[in-house]
């Protein structure tokens, strides 16, 4: 969803993307522009607060203040597991340097202006340019 931000970039300044199943557990996460890409979800609960790194140069907040509780499945029923799951998270460390926000495919939706941000609403079910149709 990296790239969804970018055609309205020059409007914006910066550009936010939250999963809405993640909770902030301190108010001091600054949601705030910065020189480089940020990354505040930098402890969450579910992953022992730990965090795997791909040597992108980030920002992020101290380890205090980017924790998140992540919600637990099934709580919301638009949210489910997919079924494929298992076999594509096996198939992640081959594949995640070529393969998700970079070449993601999407059609805005709508974009809501609110007085501290800007919501965009994203359908990502559309192939990435060039992606090959679905058999």
């Amino acid at each position: 969803m990296w790239g969804s931000g970018r055609p309205c970039k020059k409007r914006t300044g910066t550009v936010f993307f939250h999963d809405v199943n993640l909770l902030p557990e301190d108010n001091r996460n600054l949601y705030i522009c910065d020189i480089f890409p940020a990354h505040v979800s930098v402890a969450i609960d579910t992953f022992n607060y730990k965090l795997e790194l791909s040597g992108m140069l980030l920002s992020r907040p101290h380890l205090l203040f980017g924790r998140y509780h992540m919600l637990e499945e099934g709580l919301d029923s638009s949210h489910e597991q997919s079924p494929k799951s298992p076999g594509f998270l096996a198939e992640i460390q081959r594949r995640w340097q070529q393969d998700g926000a970079n070449s993601l495919g999407y059609t805005l939706l709508s974009k809501e202006l609110q007085p501290l941000y800007t919501n965009l609403t994203v359908d990502i079910t559309v192939p990435a340019p060039g992606a090959p149709e679905p058999s």
